[in-house]
């Protein structure tokens, strides 16, 4: 027995949808599981308002006009949120202003302004880029074009078109490699001396990196840097220190994949010294216990604590030179009975440090 003829027109037939309180336009399809049963999938297109006012959301604000016609909507809804979108309006209609559209979804994006301006970061990078807004309303818009979509680049002009941004223009892929490509070394430095200089006095800070790909395959540093525990080329090691008294980050730097933490921890000491962090003191935790890490402390002259190996040198020397009384008790050493723990301090052996050319230093 033949079944019902489906009607084609179905997948764009939009109908009301409540979810966890919230009424929603949708369409809904039919899924077949791998078991053969039968589910529905339902696609939300935007909010159904008081008195069936249809509000769009992202998804369809995103879709090309020949898209939005497909879909049918009841004859009772109010539509007069979509009727000054590109593609819908008729031929000879008066003109609508443009803000209307932009001020549809500019929430997210006017948050995160409001909390750069909050903290100081506009005006940073008005400082950092000689007042110009154009750039810092553009390097605005890349900042929080991936955080708020997780999505490439070359999606971003798309994003543009349904959503405010401070950005003047569309940020095509070759305006945003003109951009990058022009800021130099010396403004990213100005920006987080900046960022540095607004914390409070004695903020602590902590550094945190990471390991993983990297799309920079043309950077010599990137594609000749592979991971020190997988050997795979094309890594990078991203660096960024916080501020544990803002909470916020001031100082970003990638290195190739397969950097020493030696060099690391040395290049990120000197330039936050030269950002004017005076005098830091620097905590390790067991991943920067290494001779060469104690080595590139002590030569930068920091003080510093770090959780050694007991069979490294120097701590393997310091041990051995303990010598212990009749009692069996070592000498030269205090007893903590809050801790049930020996301790003393001894002196690091004096050594001569040589740069990567051999040269004392």
């Amino acid at each position: 027995m033949a079944g019902r003829r489906a009607d084609p027109g179905t997948p764009y037939r939009v109908i009301p949808h409540r979810s966890n309180g919230y009424a929603y336009a949708a369409t809904c399809e039919t899924v077949v599981r791998e078991d053969g049963s039968k589910t529905r999938r339902y696609t939300h297109w935007g909010q159904l308002a008081e008195g069936n006012r249809f509000v769009p959301n992202v998804r369809f604000l995103t879709l090309a006009a020949e898209e939005r016609r497909r879909l049918t909507f009841p004859p009772d809804w109010d539509l007069s949120e979509i009727e000054h979108l590109p593609g819908e309006r008729e031929v000879g209609a008066e003109p609508v202003d443009p803000s209307s559209f932009e001020n549809k979804v500019y929430g997210d994006v006017w948050l995160l302004l409001q909390v750069a301006e909050a903290r100081g970061v506009v005006e940073d990078l008005m400082v950092t880029f000689l007042h110009v807004p154009e750039v810092v309303n553009d390097i605005l818009t890349l900042a929080v074009y991936p955080y708020l979509t997780g999505r490439s680049l070359s999606r971003l002009p798309r994003w543009q078109r349904s959503v405010k941004v401070p950005a003047a223009g569309e940020l095509t892929p070759a305006r945003v490699t003109r951009l990058t490509q022009s800021i130099r070394h010396e403004q990213v430095m100005e920006f987080f001396r900046l960022r540095i200089s607004r914390q409070p006095e004695g903020a602590l800070y902590a550094c945190d990196s990471t390991t993983g790909p990297s799309r920079e395959t043309h950077v010599a540093e990137i594609r000749y840097g592979r991971d020190k525990d997988t050997r795979d080329p094309g890594r990078a090691l991203e660096v960024v220190v916080w501020s544990l008294t803002a909470h916020e980050p001031v100082y970003y730097r990638t290195f190739p994949g397969n950097a020493p933490d030696a060099r690391t921890v040395r290049t990120i000491v000197a330039d936050l010294r030269a950002l004017g962090v005076e005098d830091p003191s620097v905590i390790c935790d067991r991943g920067h216990g290494s001779a060469d890490d104690i080595g590139a402390l002590l030569a930068a002259g920091l003080p510093f604590l770090v959780r050694a190996k007991v069979v490294q040198e120097p701590v393997v020397s310091s041990i051995l030179a303990i010598e212990w009384d009749a009692h069996g008790l070592p000498r030269g050493m205090e007893y903590d009975p809050d801790e049930d723990l020996w301790h003393a301090q001894f002196r690091l052996p004096a050594h001569t440090w040589e740069d990567a050319e051999g040269n004392p230093t």
